[in-house]
């Protein structure tokens, strides 16, 4: 199994990717600073993409 790792993934290009290739449905692991944006990233994209 394959993982892609996405750093800034709670806003601009790392959150573009993250949604990109969980529309792909792709195995991602996402790392940011501002932990309130990435929970809901992260609840966003299980949501829409079952990722």
């Amino acid at each position: 199994m394959n993982f892609t790792l996405i750093t800034g993934a709670s806003g601009g290009i790392g959150e573009a990717l993250a949604v990109k290739l969980g529309a792909k449905k792709h195995n991602i692991i996402l790392v940011a600073r501002n932990a309130e944006k990435l929970a809901r990233l992260c609840t966003n994209l299980q949501e829409t993409y079952g990722v």
